[in-house]
């Protein structure tokens, strides 16, 4: 395989990876080897970006999966600075669902925006999957959003916590 084939290789996989597609990895995975048995480079980068594509879909299929909706009530340790967005507070927060989105409204978004990366804050909301697979927020390690409807009192933030460990 030359040169120009190994960086079209490369760059498909890349490609199907940031292009998640449900289908059935078992097919692609097929195609690959058949490609490489036949020696046809051309299907190799195809299969294998379809493979990688295949692949991310499901790992954010499981991903989002793991993330149980419903009622929250606990700690959160935010991981930016809260920014204000139309009438609203958005954060990024490590909590025992893993990484969450996190928006607050009201008196309790006013609350939220008091505080600073780090910070470690009870809280009392609702946790959804998040929205449609956003690439955005499957980047970010995102699982879902966490709707706030109060805002406990801060503590200071310690030492750093793995997500889930609190």
């Amino acid at each position: 395989m030359s040169d120009r084939w190994t960086y079209l290789l490369a760059g498909c996989v890349v490609a199907g990876a940031l292009v998640p597609a449900p289908g059935p990895r078992l097919v692609a995975l097929g195609c690959v080897l058949g490609a490489l048995a036949l020696r046809w480079p051309l299907l190799l980068c195809a299969a294998a970006g379809l493979l990688a594509s295949f692949s991310a879909a499901a790992a954010a299929a499981e991903v989002s999966a793991a993330v149980q909706p419903g009622p929250f009530e606990g700690r959160i340790v935010l991981v930016a600075d809260p920014a204000e967005r139309n009438e609203a507070t958005r954060a990024v927060a490590d909590t025992s669902r893993g990484r969450l989105e996190v928006w607050a409204w009201g008196g309790a978004g006013a609350r939220l925006s008091g505080l600073l990366a780090g910070e470690v804050v009870e809280v009392t909301g609702r946790v959804a999957p998040a929205a449609g697979g956003s690439p955005r927020m499957r980047n970010a390690g995102m699982v879902g959003r966490l709707t706030i409807s109060e805002v406990g009192a801060p503590h200071p933030g310690g030492s750093p916590t793995p997500c889930g460990r609190f």
